[in-house]
């Protein structure tokens, strides 16, 4: 069961990790944190993998994606993300879209705010915010994180604190509009 049923077929199975929670989708809606860095983290796999497949017997010009949950809403976040265009050739979704509304970050910049207070920065200044989280231990960060989820009440709004957000655009921006716009 599971990806040992591929181990007899002609198959290369790649299962990159990515940052998560705070760390992979804080955005402070600028230019300095824009957010979505687990899905570019997913991005440069791919590239990692269409770049250097062929070193293990597979097809750069065969590459299949696969999620499911939140995986599947990557998948669907790279299947409209023009950073994700010519990485692979097939997606496969299972129970997870784009369209989901758990998928969408709400107000992130009013999360990244409500984070950094939890880490003493009583400043809204994105280059005070930006001193105090580059300057926080990950495991302050990671405790901050959980307080700030668990005191939201996810259960009745039923949204991401951290997670895929829209970024202003530029060269970089992993997600310029909505998936429901795009």
């Amino acid at each position: 069961s599971g990806p040992d049923i591929l181990l007899n077929e002609d198959v290369v199975i790649a299962s990159p990790n990515y940052r998560v929670g705070s760390f992979g989708f804080l955005s402070l809606e600028n230019e300095e944190v824009p957010g979505n860095a687990g899905l570019k983290d997913q991005t440069l796999a791919l590239k990692w993998v269409r770049d250097n497949i062929d070193s293990f017997g597979g097809d750069p010009n065969n590459i299949t994606i696969f999620g499911i949950s939140a995986g599947g809403a990557s998948v669907a976040y790279h299947l409209i993300s023009p950073s994700s265009r010519g990485l692979f050739n097939k997606a496969i979704i299972q129970s997870g879209f784009a369209l989901n509304p758990w998928t969408l970050q709400e107000n992130p910049r009013t999360h990244g705010l409500m984070l950094s207070k939890k880490l003493g920065c009583m400043s809204e200044d994105p280059e005070e915010v930006v001193r105090i989280l580059q300057s926080a231990p990950a495991d302050d960060i990671v405790r901050a994180a959980r307080e700030l989820i668990t005191n939201m009440d996810l259960m009745t709004r039923f949204s991401l604190v951290f997670g895929p957000s829209v970024e202003i655009a530029g060269p970089d921006a992993f997600l310029t509009d909505s998936p429901e716009n795009i």
